[in-house]
């Protein structure tokens, strides 16, 4: 579904991005994952064709660099982590966007796009805000919204960047339950996480970033979210523990009792990965 070839990015002379390749299946639910400062977001970013990388993408078999803009949005759904449109857009109006890369001509929406729109608030869950103003929601409604017009749009494959950043607890296990359906059905989605909790509970596979953008691993989340990559990722502030059939990512016990200074912690992950 979607192939990822050897892609490189810098700013300037700034690397970002060096040599990522791999490539997901239709079904499949994979977690990017990794510190700040390595590349997810402009990997992201490289996929959708919004910056000039080397190397290859495809989605469904065709090279992103040969598709109009209208073709892609028919194969790629994108979910920033946020947005804030200068108009005051109603959420219906919002969710009915993601329609379109299927409108017909010049005479605006079908019938058909509007049940879309109206489906995709229902399953997401905020067909009550329909007639709200966009503007007005709080940051975590707003990111519903956008997964809502995301649904919308209909397409093979998701790319979410860190989509809970601004989602209480109870909307956080909601939108991975949502996502977890979508791949139930054939989608596939990739899914910027800073949660470990959240990739080895919801996901099938994980790449993580790391030092100057290079992949690091890649492979089943049990495979992947082990203690020790845990630990080089972000310093001896946690450990990975199994937890009955299921795996735990928790923090060590006490800050004070284990010796751990936040400060230098931080600056360990930091020095591991390269991370700016």
């Amino acid at each position: 579904m979607l192939d990822v070839r050897d892609v490189s990015f810098a700013y300037g002379s700034t690397p970002v991005l060096d040599g990522v390749s791999f490539g997901l299946v239709p079904g499949e639910l994979c977690a990017l994952f990794g510190p700040n400062g390595t590349g997810k977001s402009t990997l992201f970013k490289c996929i959708l064709g919004h910056l000039a990388r080397r190397g290859d993408v495809s989605i469904a078999g065709q090279d992103t660099a040969r598709l109009g803009t209208s073709r892609l949005a028919r194969l790629v759904a994108y979910v920033p982590q946020e947005h804030r449109p200068p108009f005051p857009y109603l959420v219906r109006e919002m969710v009915l966007m993601g329609r379109t890369p299927h409108l017909g001509g010049v005479f605006g929406p079908s019938r058909q796009d509007e049940e879309a729109a109206e489906v995709a608030m229902e399953r997401i869950g905020v067909a009550d805000l329909a007639d709200r103003s966009y503007t007005t929601l709080s940051g975590g409604q707003r990111q519903l919204v956008l997964l809502a017009r995301a649904l919308a749009q209909d397409t093979p494959l998701l790319l979410l960047d860190e989509p809970t950043a601004s989602l209480d607890f109870g909307n956080q296990l909601l939108l991975w339950q949502t996502v977890r359906s979508l791949t139930a059905e054939g989608r596939t989605a990739l899914i910027c996480t800073h949660d470990p909790n959240h990739v080895v509970w919801f996901c099938d596979r994980a790449l993580v970033l790391g030092r100057e953008g290079r992949l690091i691993e890649d492979g089943p989340v049990r495979a992947v979210v082990r203690d020790d990559l845990v630990r080089t990722l972000y310093g001896p502030v946690s450990e990975v523990v199994g937890y009955g059939e299921d795996t735990v990512v928790r923090p060590l016990a006490r800050a004070s009792s284990s010796g751990v200074d936040p400060s230098s912690a931080r600056a360990s992950a930091g020095h591991a990965l390269g991370a700016e």
